[in-house]
């Protein structure tokens, strides 16, 4: 059997054993269509609270809100507006560096963990719908097509 052939077979077989692999597979295409170079989360609202949630809860707790600025491509006054929004909701703490007080350290809560975990599965059972209504085959052909656009804009 020809190596290529071997790699699709073997992307099926772990699809089948995980029904939310090709939800999350075609998730993740999806938002690299509409994504600019620098934009690196992804999730449906990618430059706003629900973005800054998904990279705390899923990426990385515990950051510079600078890195947060770059990561959702967003300016200073943006960030700090979903930053005070944030924090008035309890979804994050922010806290001085302790090696720099002029920093500021950017923290999930518990709340907002629940927040992402929940924004997050609603996002893959939209995702799981349009494979139902897809099929396999489609949603597929659907990534793929989708990344080589992503590629395309890159």
């Amino acid at each position: 059997m020809p190596q290529r052939e071997r790699e699709v077979r073997t992307e099926e077989t772990q699809t089948a054993k995980d029904p939310d692999a090709i939800s999350e597979e075609l998730y993740a295409a999806m938002a690299g269509l509409g994504r600019r170079r620098e934009q690196k989360v992804t999730t449906a609202s990618a430059s706003g609270e629900e973005g800054l949630l998904h990279y705390l809860a899923y990426k990385h707790d515990g950051v510079y809100s600078g890195v947060l600025k770059e990561q959702l491509g967003v300016g200073s006054g943006r960030m700090a507006d979903i930053l005070r929004r944030l924090e008035e909701k309890e979804l994050i703490v922010r806290s001085e560096d302790a090696k720099d007080s002029r920093r500021v350290v950017v923290h999930i809560t518990e709340l907002g963990r629940e927040h992402a975990v929940s924004m997050n599965r609603r996002v893959l059972a939209w995702y799981g719908r349009l494979h139902d209504y897809l099929g396999e085959e489609d949603s597929r052909e659907l990534i793929r097509l989708l990344k080589k656009l992503s590629e395309f804009q890159g």
